[in-house]
Formats: C-alpha cells, sequence, structure tokens
C-alpha cells in the first residue's frame, strides 16, 4: 500500500458519507479509478453501510 493509499482509506468514511468537499471527492473518485485495492476497500464498506441500512423486518402479531 502507498502512502497515497494510506491517505486516501483514511477518507473513505467521510467520502461515504457526503462529508467530502467538491475537490477531495473529485481526487479521491479520480485516485479510486487508478487503484484496485482502495476500490475493493470502498466496495466493502460499502456492503457494510448496505447491510446496517436493511429494513426492520415486522414478525406481525402472531409471532412468538
Amino acid at each position: 500500500m502507498t502512502d497515497k493509499c494510506s491517505f486516501y482509506k483514511d477518507k473513505i468514511l467521510d467520502y461515504l458519507d457526503g462529508e467530502l468537499a467538491e475537490e477531495a471527492e473529485k481526487q479521491f473518485r479520480q485516485h479510486l479509478d487508478a487503484c484496485p485495492d482502495c476500490r475493493r476497500e470502498l466496495m466493502q464498506w460499502e456492503g457494510m453501510f448496505n447491510l446496517l441500512e436493511l429494513p426492520e423486518e415486522n414478525p406481525g402479531q402472531g409471532f412468538t
């Protein structure tokens, strides 16, 4: 992992939360275009976020 990758991996959560400034997000996306390792890590974080956002199941009144 390069120093550049370390820098961008530290920005993944900010990116997912929409907290990066416009220029920082542009640079982040450019890095992702060139870096399969960082893309893979982003996809893993996205997967975890998606699991956390699953709708709550309502089993109904008869469920015990």
